[in-house]
């Protein structure tokens, strides 16, 4: 099994027993701006929703939004499209155990019975599911450092404000 595919079945191996989803819930492959199943928005922008997703790049998986055909997201500086990516599938049942938590300047909230959505790590940084206003949407990305960053118009956009990705495990 090479790299990349050992990363594709340890990410939804991860997030189902480490951080405590429901067992239906997981990462599943799309390509080509579809998506499988019942999916995870993460935003908005010019009217439309934003479906979240998981890009693959230099070692790691990015979270990021579906726009067109591809899956978005910021990496040094730019906006990075994969044609294939991961959608977070959920189940109707624990649809309601997902919300979003203010955070800021590189924290994660850490509040009882509730988990952050991790994606990848880099290095010993893990990636935590984070979305930002800007430019009159609302978009998915990771964490880095002290900012929610994410893939808009081709660049890397920074926000110290945002919301975290959490699921309720109680």
């Amino acid at each position: 099994m090479n790299t990349k595919h050992w990363l594709i079945a340890a990410l939804g191996l991860f997030l189902v027993s480490a951080t405590g989803l429901m067992a239906q819930d997981r990462w599943v492959k799309g390509s080509n701006g579809k998506v499988n199943g019942f999916t995870l928005y993460g935003g908005n922008e010019n009217g439309q929703n934003l479906f979240l997703c998981a890009g693959y790049m230099n070692g790691t998986y990015h979270p990021g939004k579906i726009v067109g055909t591809n899956c978005n997201f910021g990496y040094g500086g730019r906006e990075i499209t994969a044609n294939e990516y991961f959608t977070l599938q959920v189940s109707q049942a624990s649809l309601q155990r997902y919300s979003w938590r203010a955070a800021a300047n590189g924290q994660v909230p850490r509040l009882n019975g509730y988990v952050p959505i991790e994606v990848g790590r880099e290095g010993n940084r893990i990636l935590y599911v984070c979305r930002a206003s800007y430019n009159g949407g609302v978009h998915p990305g990771k964490i880095v450092g002290s900012n929610c960053n994410f893939g808009w118009g081709g660049n890397e956009i920074t926000i110290p404000n945002y919301e975290v990705l959490m699921f309720r495990t109680n």
